[in-house]
Formats: structure tokens, sequence, C-alpha cells
């Protein structure tokens, strides 16, 4: 299943391009904002499968679509970019995003729609792309898959994967972050979480929430600011 971002700062056509993906069965989590700013602090929190960017938008906003097109593909290189203008002559600068696609507004509903299908089919075929880390004398591969979760401890990073623990001081936690799909999650400073593996949520008398990890006799803390956004994340 996949999430999709809508920036557009119109809000009947944000609305209109929500509705034409809403009956899609493949996509689970639909993200709508109208603004540069938001748009990249959805991106930092749960770097959606694809993002769809108006280009212009309000007057007085810090970014344009470009700008944020170029911001998610640095802090989340797996996320698909569709640009949707009604300004043909940015398309040039815009292709220094990487966009999957550039549509021009009034939106063609049959091109809309065979952009958004073909890139979920796209998805659903991409191999796995491993997690590398690099020690002094030796090259660790990981399917991302097989990562239950992931702790920074002081200045090393562990890694519980479904085979047992590997431990690395050469590749920082936030690194680690940005080279991993959309369905791992920060739950805490210290914790990745691949929401694949969460069996539960407890939430403690004092009001504090722990997640229980399959596969693993240990509780990942979950803290009040990430309890909210998983929560919106997971749709409950």
């Amino acid at each position: 299943m996949s999430s999709v971002l809508i920036l557009e700062d119109d809000l009947y056509t944000n609305a209109f391009i929500k509705k034409l993906i809403s009956k899609n069965p493949l996509i689970e989590n639909i993200y709508c904002t109208t603004t540069g700013g938001e748009a990249i602090k959805f991106i930092e929190d749960y770097r959606p499968d694809i993002a769809i960017l108006d280009i212009k938008l309000a007057d007085g906003d810090r970014y344009d679509g470009i700008e944020v097109g170029k911001i998610t593909k640095h802090i989340s290189p797996y996320t698909d970019i569709v640009y949707i203008t009604g300004y043909p002559q940015y398309a040039l600068e815009a292709y220094t995003a990487h966009p999957y696609n550039y549509i021009l507004k009034p939106i063609n509903q049959e091109k809309f729609h065979t952009t958004i299908s073909s890139l979920l089919k796209i998805n659903q075929g991409k191999k796995e792309k491993l997690l590398i880390i690099k020690e002094k004398n030796k090259i660790k591969l990981f399917k991302p898959s097989e990562i239950c979760f992931i702790e920074r401890n002081a200045n090393k990073t562990i890694m519980y994967t479904s085979e047992g623990l590997y431990e690395t001081s050469s590749k920082k936690f936030n690194e680690i972050l940005k080279s991993l799909p959309s369905y791992f999650y920060k739950v805490h400073q210290s914790f990745l979480v691949n929401i694949n593996y969460v069996e539960e949520i407890e939430i403690t008398q004092f009001r504090t929430y722990n997640i229980v990890i399959k596969n693993y006799d240990i509780k990942v803390p979950l803290s009040r600011q990430y309890y909210a956004k998983l929560k919106y994340y997971l749709g409950y």
C-alpha cells in the first residue's frame, strides 16, 4: 500500500486531486497540505511514496513547489514527484527535482490516472534497495524489510533484524533514516521502527507509551510528540 502527499494552495483543486486518487485501492494514506513548509514537515515525518506538488504557491510562501521537490529528494529519496501546475514555463526548472511527470492544469484526468497508476505499479515491482553499511574492513548489506527497529545508543547505531543484532559506528542515525523506505517511522529521538513489526502500542498508567515489537522481548519507547503522528500515519 502507498501513501501520497498533495501540495496545492487552492483548496478546490486540492480536494479535487484527493478525490481523483482516493478511490485507488493501492493508496492507503493521503496527506493534504497548502503550504511549502507544511509539505516539507510532512515529508520529514512521513516520507510518502508519492508527492503531488503544485509549483506556484500563494504569495508569501517561503517555498515554491520546485524547492519542495528538491528538498524532498534530499530528505526522502524514495519519494516520487509529480508536478501539477498551470505554468508550462517552469517545466525545465522543475526537472532539476527529477519528477516522474509534469502535468498541466486544467488536469487531464486520463493522463493523471495513467501517471499515478504507473507509479504505483513501479513501486510495487521495485526490487528492494539494500541498506549498505561500510566499515573499515567490510561492507554489510541489509534488507530494510528484515530490520525490525533501529536504536541510537551514544555513538553507536544498533540494528535489530529478524536474524539478530548488528552494531555500527560508521553511519549516523539520521543518515540511515534517509536511506530507508517509508514504512520506517521515527518514534523517539533514539528509535526508528519498521511499522510492519509493530505488534501493539501500550499505554501505561502514567500515560506514557511503549511499542511491542514482533520477534523481540523489548519495548520501544514512543514519545508523546511522535504518538500523535503515528496515530495519524496508522489512520486511527
